[in-house]
């Protein structure tokens, strides 16, 4: 058999495995690594049921007219067609979701890095009350920033911000915050930014303490005299997988802003749909009008879109770059 597989390796032909060959192949393989494939299995089957075949379900009703009360009726690309031809409040959603997460996103990403580089280069018995301060916003309930915020953005003279810019004389009248179809965006914007010392503030601050201190020894010896330069040339390149981590939260929490822009910006039923997130439009279509092929049209273009984003990002961020 070894002198037959030479004898092919030298004539320049290879022969493939047959079919019966790589199943076997595969069993051996699956039988060898058997205890780490059970341990596996769990999170397989939770990830099959609940990503895998929802996603596949909604690729298929996409297609279809259903109403939940009737059986699915077929009818090819005609929901996406309607919402990119017709759906004049799609297109308002998708310009909401973009405006929204092309600034909290990256934005967002930015602070977080900063702050915990930041409390990273402190003292260490600051460090805790530091991380706790940027930290407990993000724990808030939706309701519970829905009252901090009408606490700050009331339109009425009493409204925190209002009373300091009428005080100040800026302004001679209260600003409607919360009720402005110009303005709602841009308060949201501040809100989610002012959460955003999240998951991904921690994950960077863990980051950097993983970054090795004779990387900075070795920089200092080559020149580098201060700590900008040590973070641009020694600190975000040793961050690149908790970069990659982080901005794909980003973009996932880019389109789970619906919860803000729902429950403080009134989503739906917003001014003008000046906060309506395309996943508040797709839940609308799904649980009030119970148009579910049209709802998963949507929920189709927001997958591909969240997919690509984070294949973008993977390509950017990736370890071989």
């Amino acid at each position: 058999m070894a002198v037959r597989a030479e004898a092919e390796v030298l004539s320049g032909v290879v022969r493939r495995p047959g079919l019966g060959q790589s199943f076997r192949g595969w069993v051996e393989r699956v039988w060898r690594y058997r205890s780490s494939y059970l341990m596996l299995t769990p999170f397989g089957l939770g990830f099959l049921f609940f990503t895998i075949l929802p996603v596949v379900a909604a690729m298929a009703l996409s297609l279809t007219s259903y109403d939940v009360l009737q059986a699915p009726k077929f009818i090819g690309l005609q929901n996406f067609k309607t919402l990119f031809l017709f759906d004049n409040v799609f297109i308002i959603a998708v310009r909401n979701t973009l405006v929204y997460g092309l600034v909290t996103g990256p934005i967002g990403l930015l602070l977080s890095f900063f702050f915990a580089w930041f409390i990273n280069r402190v003292r260490v018995t600051w460090r805790v009350p530091l991380t706790l301060a940027l930290y407990a916003p993000s724990l808030q309930s939706g309701i519970t920033v829905g009252l901090i915020a009408g606490y700050f953005l009331s339109t009425d003279q009493y409204g925190l911000f209002n009373y300091v810019l009428m005080s100040l004389g800026i302004i001679h009248a209260p600003l409607t915050w919360l009720s402005n179809p110009k303005m709602i965006m841009g308060s949201l914007i501040g809100i989610t930014l002012w959460m955003s010392m999240g998951t991904g503030f921690l994950i960077f601050l863990a980051g950097l303490q993983t970054v090795k201190q004779d990387l900075y020894e070795a920089a200092r010896v080559d020149g580098i005299r201060n700590a900008w330069q040590e973070l641009f040339y020694i600190t975000i390149p040793q961050m690149k997988p908790f970069l990659l981590i982080n901005g794909i939260l980003a973009v996932v929490a880019s389109f789970g802003g619906s919860g803000l822009l729902g429950s403080v910006g009134g989503g739906i039923n917003s001014p003008d749909y000046a906060a309506l997130a395309i996943v508040d439009y797709a839940g609308d279509y799904a649980s009030t009008r119970f148009m579910m092929g049209y709802a998963a049209a949507i929920s189709v273009i927001i997958f591909v879109w969240a997919y690509g984003l984070g294949r973008l990002l993977m390509n950017w961020l990736s370890e071989k770059n």
